[in-house]
């Protein structure tokens, strides 16, 4: 056997004794001491396979920084494997390193730089995350993006917004999906504007993350998007504007009720119960007057399970009891 082959023979068996005998060995400050002796011999993938045990070692603090160290080595392969390292174990020490590692030379090691940072779920690195969102690769852009979405900052969301108008769809819906994590006001201008996007699963994605914000001024937008072609897009709007629970959506939901059909049908139906009040009221019962059986029956489902101000005429005495219901006297 040639004396290079033999000597990676040799290398390679004893990278696979140590990785069998991590597990079993009492004192692993031996077994880190090791590796870190061989982690540094010329062939790449024995490195490789020595950053794989390194990674399932008790996270001693020289672990921690041989991973970083190994950021910066030559061969791809070894840094992406510390950088996944680092983000499996979550070491806050690794924020600035995993920063840096966002502007490596290779896409699948800055992807997982990204994936590393929403792990750490640390607001300081936001701003290196939002640089990366113009990198060239949509998978690096959609790990940032998720990423930005887990640390749930909202230094995250003027980012999260640009990247609306990223020129991927997938992308665009990872963006309004993560901003609804957020919840932030800030971000409900960017996404009425996404409920016209070209691809009605952002649309989509972007109602049901307004529904989540809950703000008043995302009505507008909302009621629009009641009369989209794509009937999720209805559904989703529809659900929003329940939960946001403005009187303002009513005449907006009654008007898109005449057209609606199957689920977004009783979505709207839903959200006007969900809204309460005098012209929800009145608007269900104008659409019980005529209407097929199913919309009817679902109109009589809504009425039952929700509790109405509406009253048919004043009383000379009200009650200050906001439950119109009179509880029986006891005998």
């Amino acid at each position: 056997m040639h004396e290079m082959e033999l000597a990676r023979h040799e290398l390679e068996q004893a990278t696979e004794r140590h990785q069998a005998n991590l597990h079993r060995l009492a004192d692993d400050r031996l077994v880190v001491e090791d590796l870190r002796l061989r982690v540094h011999e010329e062939m790449a993938r024995v490195r490789v396979q020595a950053r794989v045990a390194i990674d399932h070692a008790p996270l001693d603090p020289r672990v921690v920084e041989l991973l970083i160290e190994s950021l910066s080595d030559d061969d791809a392969g070894v840094r992406e494997r510390a950088v996944q390292g680092l983000g499996r174990n979550q070491v806050p020490a690794a924020a600035g390193p995993l920063a840096e590692a966002l502007r490596d030379t290779e896409a699948g090691v800055r992807a997982e730089a990204a994936w590393a940072l929403g792990r750490l779920r640390d607001p300081t690195a936001v701003a290196a995350l939002g640089v990366a969102l113009d990198d060239p690769e949509p998978r690096v852009r959609a790990e940032v993006v998720q990423a930005l979405g887990r640390i749930r900052d909202t230094a995250a969301v003027e980012p999260l917004v640009a990247a609306l108008a990223d020129s991927e769809p997938h992308i665009r819906r990872e963006a309004a999906e993560a901003l609804g994590k957020l919840r932030d006001v800030g971000a409900v201008d960017g996404l009425v504007a996404a409920l016209t996007d070209s691809d009605p699963s952002v649309a989509r994605h972007a109602a049901e993350a307004l529904g989540q914000i809950r703000d008043a001024a995302a009505v507008e937008g909302l009621v629009a998007a009641l009369g989209h072609q794509d009937s999720h897009v209805v559904e989703a709007s529809a659900e929003a504007l329940g939960r946001i629970r403005s009187e303002e959506a009513v005449d907006g939901l009654t008007a898109a009720l005449r057209n609606a059909e199957g689920v977004a049908v009783q979505q709207i139906i839903q959200a006007l119960g969900r809204i309460g009040g005098d012209r929800s009221l009145e608007a269900l019962i104008g659409v019980a007057d005529d209407a097929s059986p199913a919309v009817r029956q679902a109109v009589i489902e809504t009425l039952s399970h929700q509790r109405w101000s509406h009253r048919i005429a004043p009383r000379p005495n009200p009650r200050t009891d906001p439950d119109p219901v009179v509880a029986p006297t006891p005998d």
